[in-house]
């Protein structure tokens, strides 16, 4: 068993689940690792062809775990409901897959309380230092595998998916362990320039209407990123453009334009030119917008 396969074998049994589904063949020794594990093991992979080969060159594969193609991924595919859903993104079968689509079906499968583990994602990031470093060979990220974290983290939230990312640890590969999707719900802290990087990803996540709370960390204050970055280009230093930061108003404007109540609190940075943001659903997503508190218009 490699360390890669352990790895995601042990983040499978800390959700402790009884019912096993695995999406999608990549490494059959993770397969066979998991058909040991658990007594309720199910391999569900969309390619006949991949299956039939992988089953045909290892007897162990064969004799351990029960296997299923389906083109649909709906309870009835996944063995009617299981605990946890293993999505190896390292089979071939998923590469044309986009997970914004994938999660919402399997988050629907699952029984209350049940996870989803997208296994083996790939960080762009990660892989174009490695090629630059000269460290490894990159794989190619044009395919539904080539998430960052924080790309990640931005997408699942829309979709309403609460989820922890396990950081890389060494390589390109990392896992997301992902709960069931809630109709709306508060999400975890968001940091500005990681999982939010402008006011229009802000306009985005709040237009979906998913979320009922949200806290929004590090946001850099337009002032003050403007005065820094005069004060640079007087000494000649090369420094952030001016306008880097975010004016309080344009935060406060696409909130009520999308029914969020925006509060400005003191920074979880602990920088004084960065302020966070509390966004508060005040109003139904089919009622009209509403209009800002005056008591906080003087904020930075």
């Amino acid at each position: 068993m490699t360390a890669r396969t352990g790895l995601i074998l042990d983040r499978v049994a800390r959700a402790g689940p009884t019912r096993v589904v695995q999406l999608g063949l990549g490494d059959p020794d993770l397969a066979v690792a998991l058909a040991t594990a658990h007594l309720e093991y199910l391999l569900v992979e969309p390619s006949t062809q991949r299956a039939s080969d992988a089953l045909a060159r290892r007897p162990d594969l064969r004799r351990r775990c029960r296997t299923r193609m389906a083109g649909t991924l709906g309870r009835a595919a996944l063995g009617g409901g299981p605990d946890a859903v293993v999505v190896d993104l390292a089979a071939p079968s998923l590469s044309t897959t986009p997970l914004t689509t994938l999660v919402p079906q399997l988050s629907a499968a699952l029984r209350a309380g049940g996870t989803v583990l997208l296994a083996n994602l790939r960080d762009p990031r990660v892989e174009r230092l490695l090629r630059w470093a000269g460290d490894g060979a990159a794989t190619s990220t044009a395919d539904a595998a080539g998430w960052s974290p924080p790309a990640l983290t931005r997408a699942l939230l829309t979709l309403g998916v609460p989820a922890h990312v396990y950081p890389p640890l060494g390589t390109a590969a990392y896992d997301a362990l992902l709960g069931r999707a809630a109709p709306t719900g508060s999400g975890p802290p968001l940091r500005w320039g990681r999982e939010l990087g402008s006011t229009s990803h802000l306009a985005r996540l709040l237009a979906t209407g998913r979320v009922d709370r949200a806290r929004v960390v590090g946001v850099p204050v337009a002032a003050t990123a403007e005065a820094l970055a005069s004060w640079q280009a007087h000494l000649g230093r090369q420094g952030r453009r001016p306008g880097a930061g975010v004016r309080w108003s344009r935060v406060r404007a696409i909130a009520a334009e999308h029914g969020y109540e925006a509060t400005p609190v003191a920074s979880l940075t602990a920088a004084e030119h960065h302020f966070d943001v509390v966004l508060e659903r005040v109003a139904p997503r089919d009622t009209a917008p509403v209009a800002p508190r005056q008591e906080i218009s003087s904020a930075p």
